[in-house]
């Protein structure tokens, strides 16, 4: 069985996802709107998803330029994520829940 995860894209999000080409990142992300919205995706692409806004919200070791407002929403996409991870993990025994000490920030 497999526990799908929702999570709320921003318009910025999905912008900077369609000027990046998201897909080569993250192959099985679900199509999405420029305006934005909601996802469905398993716990494994939440994880990508999860570990693509750490990197790009981080100012020290992400990307060195990045258009006003994208960290800032990668920031909140990957808290969102992680939140919403948490109990899909606990599902699942043997997999192991991301904490917040791994964001490099």
């Amino acid at each position: 069985m497999t526990n799908e995860i929702r999570i709320r894209v921003s318009a910025t999000i999905a912008n900077e996802w369609c000027s990046r080409g998201i897909h080569e990142v993250i192959p099985d992300l679900p199509d999405y709107s420029i305006a934005g919205g909601v996802l469905q995706v398993s716990p494994v692409v939440a994880q990508e998803v999860l570990a693509d806004c750490k990197f790009n919200g981080d100012s020290r070791e992400g990307p060195e330029e990045m258009p006003r407002g994208c960290r800032r929403a990668y920031r909140a996409l990957a808290e969102q994520v992680q939140g919403a991870l948490a109990p899909a993990l606990q599902d699942q025994p043997n997999a192991k829940a991301p904490s917040k000490s791994d964001d490099g920030a």
